[in-house]
């Protein structure tokens, strides 16, 4: 038979909404667990240092072709592979690698293979850490507003995660306003009135209630209102208040078992009665990738209240802004059934959050607690969405400050971040902007090192053959004037003076060779292409694809190709079609070109194929129509650019025009200035027309 239960709703006041942006960065790592079967258990010439054992480093380097399996699918793409827990005292942690990649699109392409491995127990990308945040949102810089965010930490925790919109918070209250300006609204639906909507009757503060307790666990990082644990993450609303009632949910059951279908990972629930139901705890034990999170009442009560009383729930308290436990809360009085506490009392008169209405306003309760809690919940997964829901609460649990014993401790954001972050070290990598290229060539570098805990404070770098040999400085440019193989290292210091050195061996490779562009005009179905260049021994030098369906712009791409000015140096273009319908005409009016955007000839143009098309063209000796001259004695630096471009020269008062065209040949500027703003311009391809009193010179110039 059916029952409803009347359960006690927490008396809230609001939150401030927030706003914070976010930063953009790209994983360049897997972490993947081979079956014991496929690796060995040591590795040879492996030793441990006395500083590894000292700083806890406990990885040590592995050779991919000593998998066969790995080398197939990484191919000549440049990877690291280690054994991050080699040195460690887990024997299971051991079959843990890391397989590093310089290049985020490389790493990208690689772990869309892992799937067919049989041999991997589980793989994952990098968890990435976003640095030196301080919210700028509207309200927050109001200390009135922002107490309860002092109290946990949440300004350094927010160094290290903003959330992640990857990441669902379910909301089982009486009803949410998914549309406010601060909500990143995922689905909603009315539980109690069976209506795709969990959007409230009315305006009203008690019907703000839910939407109160959204804005606390997900408010957007957005520059207004204030912001949230959560951060980037979706909200989902679950409506489960009758229109006629708007102070008791009903129908939970179908409301919590709806938002682990629909992809929650966490589940906030600000309401708590006496009444057991074996249903929901049986629901409870089944979604073991959710976290459960419920108020503990508002009764000033030591007994058990559900269902945050519940197995497999983390229930939640209140404390006020001397961490004293708050009038109203429940605690721990029959049982150990209140985990953790968080701020949620009327100091400075509650907790500021988003409202129906579209605005903001202050409550208190366990209810503001429960989703406070919630937020940092989903801060956690989205620094490491594999987190079970018990490895949550745990981490929650055992961070957390020491207060009220009757409680449990009080939630700690940032002890929080960092449990979920263990085993993370200081990490040197770089990547230069041209690996290939020609000599009297400027190479730009660009650090990409990271580090967990403490910020890198120096870089000391070196390049064999480079002009100059050493730099101090965080992304150098150097300039390399002779042919050769090079290698480059990195060093970074973090603020306690721990060090790590990088080195990339053969990473610079300095050559006669000739800019090559790869011009590709896909059809509606760009997933479907693909292309490469290949030398003569079918080594893959470069290749593209695939690329976005529907998508309106060309794909340009720049190689530098070596020749020998004394023989011929010969290279096979292949494009590709997964369907064998080739790029035109059917579905799309798809072209390609590939030239020397100097003497303009033309390597290899469309024709009509189907699954492939192949075209192999020859640089260097005698070839008629590629010229053996190069431009010497001018530099176009850098390239590509972000929009300012330079031109050297050893005679500057030698140069009397400088054009830029489009790659179809019109003429875009001219100028006589050896410092040249392109900005205004599209990105894409462009050519550089240099006339001299002895020469004209044309190179293309790519604007990022």
């Amino acid at each position: 038979m059916k029952t409803t239960s009347k359960l006690i709703y927490l008396m809230m006041i609001g939150l401030v909404s927030m706003s914070v942006m976010q930063a953009q960065t790209k994983a360049k790592s897997i972490y993947f667990k081979l079956k014991k079967e496929y690796y060995d258990k040591e590795i040879k010439g492996a030793e441990r240092s006395a500083k590894s054992i000292q700083y806890g480093l406990l990885s040590e380097k592995d050779d991919i072709s000593n998998y066969p399996f790995l080398k197939a699918i990484v191919g000549d793409k440049r990877a690291e592979l280690t054994r991050p827990s080699y040195y460690g005292s887990v024997n299971d942690l051991k079959s843990i690698f890391k397989l590093t990649f310089t290049n985020s699109n490389d790493m990208q392409l690689v772990f869309k293979q892992f799937k067919d491995l049989d041999q991997v127990i589980y793989y994952e990308k990098e968890p990435i850490y976003p640095i030196s945040y301080t919210p700028n949102d509207e309200l927050y810089s109001q200390s009135s507003n922002s107490w309860y965010h002092d109290m946990i930490n949440s300004s350094s925790a927010w160094d290290y995660q903003l959330g992640s919109s990857n990441i669902k918070v379910a909301i089982i209250d009486n009803a949410i306003y998914l549309e406010h300006d601060d909500l990143s609204g995922d689905i909603g639906y009315d539980f109690a009135e069976d209506d795709p909507s969990s959007t409230p009757p009315y305006t009203g503060f008690i019907w703000s209630h839910g939407t109160h307790c959204a804005g606390l666990a997900t408010m957007n990082h957005n520059n207004i209102g204030m912001p949230s644990l959560g951060g980037a993450a979706k909200v989902m609303g679950a409506k489960c208040a009758p229109d006629n009632d708007m102070g008791n949910v009903t129908n939970t059951y179908e409301a919590i078992q709806w938002a682990c279908e629909n992809g929650a990972r966490v589940v906030s629930m600000s309401y708590a009665g006496t009444d057991y139901s074996n249903s929901l705890q049986n629901l409870f034990n089944s979604y073991s990738n959710v976290v459960f999170v419920a108020a503990a009442g508002n009764d000033s009560q030591g007994s058990i209240r559900y269902p945050g009383g519940y197995d497999n729930v983390l229930c939640v308290g209140s404390v006020d802004q001397d961490d004293e436990i708050s009038s109203f809360s429940n605690y721990n009085g029959n049982g150990n059934w209140v985990d953790v506490c968080a701020p949620g009392g009327y100091s400075n008169g509650g907790l500021l959050s988003t409202m129906a209405d579209n605005g903001y306003d202050k409550m208190g309760g366990t209810s503001m607690s429960t989703p406070l809690t919630a937020g940092l919940c989903a801060m956690l997964l989205a620094q490491n969405p594999a987190l079970t829901g018990e490895e949550v609460r745990n981490c929650i649990i055992s961070s957390g400050d020491p207060s009220n014993e009757s409680m449990g401790p009080r939630i700690n954001a940032l002890a929080s971040v960092l449990c979920v972050s263990q085993g993370n070290i200081l990490t040197p990598d770089f990547v230069a902007n041209s690996t290939l290229s020609d000599v009297m060539t400027i190479i730009d570098f660009t650090d990409l090192s990271s580090s967990f805990g403490e910020n890198i404070v120096a870089w000391d770098w070196y390049f064999e053959g480079g002009t100059p040999s050493t730099s101090t400085a965080q992304n150098p440019s150097i300039m390399y004037e002779n042919e050769g193989v090079f290698d480059c290292s990195l060093t970074v210091t973090n603020a306690v003076g721990e060090t790590q050195t990088v080195t990339f061996e053969d990473y610079i490779t300095i050559s006669q060779c000739k800019e090559t562009i790869v011009h590709i005009t896909p059809d509606n179905y760009g997933s479907e292409i693909t292309w490469d260049i290949k030398d003569n021994n079918d080594n893959i030098i470069q290749n593209g694809g695939p690329y976005n369906n529907n998508a309106s712009e060309d794909i340009i791409e720049s190689i530098c190709l070596a020749y020998n000015s004394e023989t011929q140096t010969c290279y096979t273009f292949t494009i590709y079609d997964a369907y064998g319908d080739g790029i035109c005409c059917q579905y799309g009016d798809g072209t390609y070109i590939v030239y020397n955007p100097q003497s303009q000839e033309e390597y290899a143009i469309w024709s009509d194929y189907d699954d492939s098309q192949s075209t192999t063209f020859c640089l260097g000796g005698n070839i008629t129509g590629i010229s053996d001259q190069e431009p010497q004695n001018i530099l176009v630096y850098p390239n590509p650019t972000e929009g300012i471009i330079y031109i050297s020269t050893k005679d500057q008062d030698a140069i009397e025009l400088v054009e830029i065209h489009d790659v179809m040949g019109k003429l875009l500027l001219s100028t006589t200035d050896l410092q040249i703003n392109l900005s205004e311009l599209n990105p894409g391809s462009y050519f550089i027309q240099i006339n001299t009193s002895t020469e004209t010179v044309v190179q293309t110039i790519i604007l990022l």
